[in-house]
């Protein structure tokens, strides 16, 4: 099994190293990371990571052919969000031509918890999904910066912001999207 990550980064370069060094230790075999304008040195402190593809942000004409990518391709030049749901249909090409079974979408700040206890394998947390799951909310962890400078903000930071737990299952709040490759909602 093989499992990807794919972040899209603007002058991350203090947080951005660590984070990939964290989850390829939790066993990410391979990470795309899409540079977004950056000004900062996050391409250079990361080329001598061999798991990483280093790409610059998708043109917004790429896939502008396909109409179920609109809402992004239209707002791309002008939102992040848009261009990070490029750069992310993008990877998700690469991996299934690479036969790379899934693709885990974090900002730099974030990182994927398997377990708060013990040290966990997202590689056999992944080979427990059933065959007919496609998507996976994970509960995700993003530093909350307390202080300037860090060596390691995720190793010396203590607090981290994490999603809404909904008090009943009525609150939860269930979307529905196209996936391209299934072409099914």
């Amino acid at each position: 099994m093989k499992i990807a990550l794919v972040m899209t980064v603007k002058n991350e370069e203090r947080l951005l190293k660590n984070n990939l060094c964290y989850h390829k230790a939790i066993g990410v075999d391979k990470a795309f990371v899409y540079f977004d304008n950056t000004t900062d040195q996050g391409k250079e402190s990361i080329k001598d990571l061999n798991y990483i593809e280093i790409n610059n942000s998708v043109a917004t004409n790429k896939y502008k052919h396909l109409t179920y990518l609109d809402k992004f391709t239209k707002q791309a030049d002008v939102h992040h969000t848009g261009r990070q749901c490029l750069n992310t249909y993008d990877a998700q090409l690469k991996c299934k031509e690479e036969g790379i079974d899934w693709l885990i979408s974090v900002d730099a700040d974030e990182l994927v918890v398997i377990d708060l206890e013990v040290p966990s394998s997202i590689k056999s947390f992944f080979s427990e999904i059933e065959p007919n799951i496609d998507v996976i909310n994970f509960k995700v962890f993003e530093a909350l910066q307390q202080q300037v400078l860090y060596t390691n903000v995720f190793a010396e930071e203590t607090y981290f912001k994490t999603n809404h737990k909904f008090k009943s299952k009525f609150g939860r709040i269930y979307k529905y999207f196209y996936n391209p490759f299934t072409k099914k909602i």
